[in-house]
């Protein structure tokens, strides 16, 4: 079972991470393609909708499933850093997807995007981003170890 559940760490992991890679270059490439910037941030808009649903998905995913590796028979300091960094990137993406995400769609269907407010909540969303893809890269470079430990050993009673 163990092994199952670090298959499916390892998956989610690489879904998410990757997705976030992905996004910061489908997002960077609208701009660049599209001279409109209308144009441009209303696809780019589409894609981080489509993507807000994915990443919460496999953000889910990751998250359980960790939990359950850690449970699974041995318990490692490793696991739980692992688990820690899904924890903030689930926070982060969380944040994102229903705090920032739906206030800066408000602001661009109503061509608000030169505003100073929806600057300032571009700015907190790249910062959200850039530290969910901070922790799940953690979260990535933990997995190898983790995969490894060994367990604790039990603390035996005594009879003192």
């Amino acid at each position: 079972m163990s092994r199952v559940l670090q298959t499916l760490v390892t998956l989610a992991w690489g879904l998410w991470f990757g997705g976030l890679v992905m996004l910061f270059l489908a997002v960077t490439s609208l701009f660049h393609t599209f001279s409109d910037r209308e144009v441009a941030g209303a696809a780019a808009s589409g894609v981080f909708r489509s993507f807000d649903l994915f990443r919460l998905g496999v953000a889910a995913a990751a998250l359980i499933a960790t939990f359950l590796w850690r449970l699974c028979g041995v318990s490692s300091r490793l696991r739980s850093l692992t688990f820690l960094f899904f924890a903030l990137a689930v926070v982060a993406a969380t944040c994102s997807a229903v705090l920032l995400t739906p206030r800066l769609e408000q602001l661009r269907a109503v061509q608000q995007t030169q505003s100073p407010q929806f600057r300032k909540l571009h700015g907190m969303s790249m910062g959200v981003y850039l530290a969910e893809t901070f922790f799940v890269l953690g979260a990535g470079l933990t997995l190898p170890w983790a995969s490894q430990a060994s367990p604790k050993p039990l603390k035996q009673k005594s009879n003192n």
